[in-house]
């Protein structure tokens, strides 16, 4: 398995949401459906950032891939501030589901809490930024309530 150079292909991006899908996850946090664990999530992103992506997952232990994932969403985030782009902020949260995911739950990881807040964070901003409707409002609540219960 290699990280291409070339614009990601269908075959580079099923590559990645396989990665993704054989990582230790939690299916605490993240419903099915939602967010990472929707279909086609990997449609949204560009091709420099499936690339990056893939790059974290392939090169990195999956103790360390919760915290690369979360610098990376961070990072959007924080161009989301500067810019006030909605695409920083998108790619931001979606990223950040994919920390919720890999961050793993046992009371030995002493750095979930700090993780899962990425996420967090990131909702928090999205439901302040725009006009939610009570569905979302909802979602967001119960994965901040989820958030503070495994933090």
């Amino acid at each position: 398995m290699s990280v291409h150079a070339g614009p990601p292909t269908m075959e580079i991006r099923q590559q990645l949401q396989d990665l993704i899908d054989t990582v230790p996850h939690n299916d605490s946090v993240i419903r099915d459906g939602e967010y990472c664990r929707s279909p086609g999530f990997l449609a949204q992103f560009g091709d420099e950032e499936v690339q990056r992506l893939l790059q974290i997952y392939f090169e990195n232990e999956h103790t360390v891939i919760p915290m690369l994932l979360a610098q990376e969403s961070e990072a959007h985030l924080m161009s989301y501030f500067k810019t006030k782009a909605a695409s920083d902020l998108k790619t931001g949260i979606a990223i950040g589901s994919l920390v919720a995911y890999h961050t793993l739950l046992d009371p030995e990881n002493s750095v979930r809490g700090a993780l899962l807040s990425v996420f967090g964070r990131s909702l928090l901003v999205q439901s302040q930024a725009n006009e939610a409707d009570d569905r979302v409002l909802r979602r967001i609540h119960r994965i901040l309530s989820q958030i503070c219960h495994f933090g």
